[in-house]
């Protein structure tokens, strides 16, 4: 007699309850294998890419330790891009996996043709892994366009990029 009791009460209250959270779901858009433009056009060679060390079957690397594709930035307004696709609409929280370059650059990164502030400033060379807060954005079902703009006179300066992590919290 006890059950169905108890079980009437939470179905009744069930509607007042506030509802579970969903996990945050976070896909991860492998930049180091992805295929690059520069300045609009296909590379005649194509960006170096530099492998990561062994790692545990389904373990998600560290910064430092994702492979990473090299993009040189040999001048301002050097623009390197390419295309990452998401399932379904949705407001994301866009973090960028990258590591300075030895020489370092100062980069500004678009999506969607709207430039993300402030400028990123990779002068801090550094064998360590950098994670940076790229901040929210809504971004429609389909194919998006990512790029990367030098936005100094450099001689020989290049990024190193290793993955766009994308987070859809729950509800939004």
């Amino acid at each position: 007699m006890k059950t169905p009791l108890l079980a009437l009460v939470i179905a009744l209250l069930g509607g007042w309850l506030p509802a579970p959270t969903v996990q945050d779901e976070v896909q991860r858009v492998d930049l180091a294998h992805a295929s690059w433009t520069r300045n609009g056009e296909q590379p005649e060679v194509r960006p170096t890419v530099i492998e990561a060390g062994l790692r545990p079957p389904g373990a998600e690397p560290a910064p430092g330790q994702a492979p990473h594709v090299v993009l040189p930035f040999d001048g301002a307004g050097v623009r390197w891009a390419q295309v990452f696709s998401i399932p379904e609409a949705a407001m994301m929280r866009m973090e960028l996996e990258w590591r300075p370059g030895p020489d370092g650059a100062l980069f500004e990164v678009i999506v969607n043709g709207q430039r993300l502030r402030p400028a990123r400033d990779g002068w801090r060379p550094t064998e360590r892994g950098v994670r940076t807060d790229l901040g929210a954005m809504w971004l429609g079902q389909g194919n998006h366009l990512l790029e990367f703009v030098s936005r100094e006179e450099v001689d020989a300066a290049d990024l190193r990029l290793c993955a766009l992590r994308l987070a859809r919290r729950g509800g939004d």
